[in-house]
């Protein structure tokens, strides 16, 4: 039992032991209880920076979870990334055969839907017309103009293309080459062409009873041949048109100095552009006068007349052909009407030969022409147009018939120039050929067959 008593003290002799080693520790760290106020405010402050840094850390916990949750949003509204491309093979993808079989049926039926609408307005076109003698003002005939202007802009017409060959300068054997495989549209500009459009002449005097217009040789020649007030009907007008080598220096000289440049350097191409109109000397009418010329004629003369001209494609406008004129010649048709052909006219001296030959063949024949009445000069209107054109074009007027019967004038300085006197191709084929000058006049031409 003394044991037993003694074990118990030892036992709480430790226990109280133990606690006051506790108290001194806990005092050593926290300070006592009833320390002073010093004491006191540093076991709060130790306090408060243990829960400032644990609210700190709880707080970057709290952000990094936004963040990431922000990401996340955002990544699902913008959706998935695209995929890596793949990779790219050498060898392009080739159309099928299926896929080109359709292409080339498409491409076939809207170059026949073309065609057709095409072949439709000129055939329009066309019969208007003829419907109308040739008049180019009447609505039809406007109507199906707009529509095949329309339809023809999709060629793609540029003048201004050179056919070259050989060399710098374009050649007349480069020219039908090319024609003869229609590289270019503006090929087809080669040839003899028949206006099916009335004559463009001022002044129409009416039709005689061949259904055929009537105009005065001085609206039809610039007023260059007397007499200007005879009476000519037109059976037709034609207008061939043919590469010219630049090689050739008389054809250059005809050139305005101002285009030769575009010849020399190569750049262009020059072709003929001559008018040719066959007409007759129509017998006499009560509708001339008394003291038309056509008083002397005997039967209806036939004649050629030619002006020659010249176009070059303007740089400016793909479809425009600048047009100058270098002078001209009238010479009768047919051999036997020579006679008449000088009675008509001949000079004053020859005129009256072949009168006085012809009232002594009347006399011992009963037959021959009428004489030939004095033939006025020129009136002051006339003189001053030819004393004008002397000056400005350097026109030379012929005073008289050649040996053959044939008279001629020249102008040594011919008007040209891109912008002065143009013609506009509204349209252009293998046989029509549709043009609008400068001053608004329209020409409808057809291919001469073999030409």
């Amino acid at each position: 039992r003394a044991v037993t008593v003694e074990t118990s003290r030892d036992t709480k002799l430790s226990a109280k032991r133990s606690m006051a080693a506790v108290d001194n520790k806990s005092n050593s760290l926290w300070g006592d209880e009833t320390d002073d106020d010093g004491d006191a405010d540093g076991k709060t402050n130790l306090l408060d920076g243990s829960s400032k840094a644990k609210r700190q850390r709880i707080a970057s916990t709290n952000d990094a979870n936004a963040n990431a949750t922000t990401g996340a949003a955002a990544t699902n509204a913008m959706g998935p990334p695209p995929p890596p491309p793949p990779p790219q093979s050498r060898h392009p993808k080739l159309p099928s055969r299926t896929e080109m079989v359709r292409s080339e049926m498409a491409s076939f039926v809207k170059q026949q839907r073309y065609r057709s609408e095409l072949q439709q307005t000129k055939t329009s076109l066309l019969h208007a017309l003829q419907m109308t003698g040739g008049d180019v003002t009447t609505e039809p005939f406007l109507h199906a103009l707009k529509r095949l202007r329309g339809l023809y802009k999709r060629s793609g017409l540029d003048c201004r293309r050179a056919v070259t060959g050989g060399g710098n300068s374009p050649t007349a054997e480069a020219a039908t080459a090319n024609a003869a495989t229609a590289e270019s549209p503006s090929a087809h500009l080669e040839g003899m062409w028949l206006t099916l459009s009335r004559p463009n002449y001022h002044d129409c005097l009416g039709l005689n009873p061949q259904r055929e217009y009537m105009y005065t040789l001085g609206r039809m020649s610039f007023g260059m041949y007397r007499p200007t007030n005879l009476v000519c009907s037109v059976q037709g007008v034609f207008n061939p048109v043919h590469v010219v080598d630049v090689r050739d220096r008389d054809e250059v000289e005809s050139v305005p100095r101002g285009l030769r440049r575009e010849l020399y350097e190569g750049r262009t191409l020059l072709r003929t552009y001559n008018i040719v109109t066959a007409f007759s000397i129509e017998p006499p009418s009560p509708l001339f006068g008394d003291n038309s010329p056509n008083s002397v004629v005997v039967r209806p003369i036939r004649g050629i007349m030619t002006t020659y001209g010249y176009v070059l494609p303007d740089p400016g406008t793909p479809n425009r052909l600048s047009v100058w004129f270098t002078g001209g010649t009238v010479e009768v048709d047919d051999e036997g009407d020579s006679d008449e052909w000088r009675r008509i006219f001949g000079d004053d001296d020859a005129a009256a030969a072949a009168a006085a030959t012809d009232a002594g063949a009347s006399q011992g024949s009963g037959g021959g022409g009428p004489m030939a009445p004095p033939r006025p000069g020129p009136s002051l209107s006339e003189r001053a147009k030819l004393l004008a054109a002397k000056l400005l074009l350097g026109a030379t007027v012929p005073q008289g018939m050649e040996e053959d019967g044939s008279m001629n004038f020249q102008l040594r300085r011919p008007v040209g120039g891109h912008g002065s006197a143009y013609v506009d191709i509204l349209y252009l084929d293998d046989t029509l050929r549709i043009m609008q000058g400068h001053h608004g006049s329209v020409y409808v031409m057809a291919r001469v067959p073999g030409s």
